[in-house]
């Protein structure tokens, strides 16, 4: 019984190798399939988002006797944080735009790849 078992067993494999021997009139080739996707063109992003930004330059300009009056002192501590807090706003606004520009080359191919792992 266990060397009809043995013969079934090795009758199977040797049909598979029979099918996969190229005969003399045509050679066997494997066939492969490779899925391509289609170019599409991704979203992108506005290059002026990816620019590095100079430094604020908050220097006060005004005029400035010697010593320093307390109100000159505080005029220009007014403008030197007016003006950081108005460039914080900038970069903070750009930062925005940047991280929605991203978030929609993004969420695409988080769909396609959701959408491939449900089929």
């Amino acid at each position: 019984m266990l060397a009809g078992l043995y013969c079934v067993a090795l009758g199977g494999c040797a049909q598979q190798v029979v099918a996969q021997a190229p005969t003399a009139s045509r050679p066997v080739t494997k066939a492969s399939y490779v899925r391509t996707a289609r170019p599409k063109q991704a979203p992108s992003i506005e290059q002026a988002l990816l620019e590095p930004q100079p430094e604020p330059d908050c220097t006060f300009r005004g005029p400035i006797s010697t010593p320093m009056t307390a109100e000159e002192t505080r005029m220009k501590l007014d403008y030197e944080s007016q003006c950081y807090r108005q460039a914080e706003a900038i970069v903070r606004t750009r930062l925005r735009e940047l991280q929605t520009a991203v978030e929609g080359v993004i969420q695409p191919t988080r769909r396609r790849k959701q959408a491939r792992a449900h089929h």
